[in-house]
């Protein structure tokens, strides 16, 4: 098993546990208190928490060698979870088990990114193959998540807190696996530039074009799956369509990361990348506008799960090509930060003013970003990079 392998292993492994925690924690905080709003406090606590910390992880990353930031985060978490197993039987202690967790996932756990965009940076010799690793890497993810999604309500629901020693024991295999991984550090040799460079005086970088476009692609994604489930939610037999909807949502990715992964894009450049992806974003997002038919969402978001990752893999190697090796956690961390600051600024707006004003919101953001694309992207791209 080479070192890419044994990544791609461990990211599977670290994405169940977090898509079972995400899902499963809010769900069992409602169980405990009857509350449903415990669920959107959750969600923002995490987000915010989030938004704090993912650019101090990265950083430390680039400071420290990551592989051995990720060892401290494995052993670090997993006495956390035995306490879950034993405090974890109020509110209150359910709130501050799950910033824990976040917390130790945005400052020890980015180093995990560092790693892995170290590695293909390493190891690829151009765009296209950092496209395919990431897509191959986002296959192991989708599968996590197809499990981890379906699977965290369930577990909560039949072991209570019994579940969290099942994923201490489960987070023992990354760290076996982490320490057989090969991996160089790289130490900082110069000044780090502050964040406000990369908005003030590298405007003609194609870093700043990304987290441009991370911040706009962070405002459409988790509101559109909150209002299309709300719409589904209020049709005959909600259950299956919502399950239809995961289902169909995760086979669509996978499609779209097998061809990516397969090389199916190869012969074609960025713009032409990201201008498809875009134009299929906008109109999946349409369709779910314009109808409340569940059978139509459900094929509209699948529509968007397809064309969403062209564009998130394309922007995501120009990260890692355009990075060097020891500011990659730093930039990472910027562009993470941004996106969770945008997710949580239209989750507010959606928990506020509901998924009407949310979709309306969504499809201005869609609109602009493929806009800003048609203006801005040839000459940040091919004259500035």
């Amino acid at each position: 098993m080479n070192n890419f392998d044994r990544l791609r292993l461990i990211f599977f492994v670290e994405s169940l546990i977090s898509s079972i925690l995400w899902t499963g924690l809010p769900f069992y905080a409602v169980s405990i208190s009857g509350n449903p709003q415990n669920f959107v406090i959750l969600f923002i606590s995490q987000n915010i928490c989030s938004i704090l910390l993912t650019l101090w992880g990265g950083i430390l990353s680039d400071k420290f060698s990551a592989k051995y930031l990720f060892i401290l985060y494995l052993v670090m978490k997993s006495p956390l979870y035995f306490v879950a197993f034993y405090y974890a039987n109020s509110e209150k202690n359910i709130f501050i088990i799950s910033l824990a967790f976040t917390f130790l996932r945005a400052i020890l756990g980015q180093s995990l990114e560092k790693i892995f965009s170290s590695t293909i940076k390493i190891a690829s010799t151009d765009n296209v193959d950092y496209e395919k690793l990431l897509a191959e890497r986002q296959k192991s993810g989708l599968y996590a998540k197809l499990l981890g999604f379906g699977a965290g309500p369930l577990i909560f629901s039949s072991f209570g807190n019994y579940s969290f020693l099942v994923y201490g024991f489960i987070s023992v295999l990354s760290l076996i696996l982490i320490k057989n991984i090969k991996f160089i550090h790289i130490p900082i040799n110069n000044k780090r530039k502050s964040i406000l460079f990369y908005f003030m005086k590298a405007k003609s970088n194609i870093l700043f074009f990304i987290f441009m476009m991370s911040f706009l692609g962070g405002g459409i994604l988790y509101s559109l799956m909150a209002s299309s489930q709300e719409i589904i939610s209020t049709s005959k037999n909600p259950d299956i369509y919502i399950s239809l909807f995961w289902i169909t949502a995760t086979i669509s990715s996978l499609i779209s990361n097998q061809l990516i992964s397969k090389g199916f894009f190869k012969e074609r450049d960025g713009y032409f990348k990201l201008i498809m992806g875009s134009s299929g974003v906008v109109l999946s997002i349409l369709f779910i506008n314009i109808t409340n038919n569940p059978i139509l969402i459900i094929v509209a978001f699948g529509l968007f799960t397809f064309f969403n990752p062209i564009i998130g893999i394309y922007l995501q190697s120009c990260l890692i090509s355009k990075t060097a090796h020891n500011e990659l956690g730093y930039i990472s961390g910027i562009k993470e930060s941004i996106f969770d600051l945008s997710s949580l600024l239209s989750m507010i707006i959606f928990y506020i003013y509901g998924h009407e004003a949310s979709l309306v919101l969504i499809m201005v953001l869609a609109t602009i970003r493929f806009m800003y694309l048609m203006i801005d992207y040839k000459w940040r791209i091919y004259e500035h990079s």
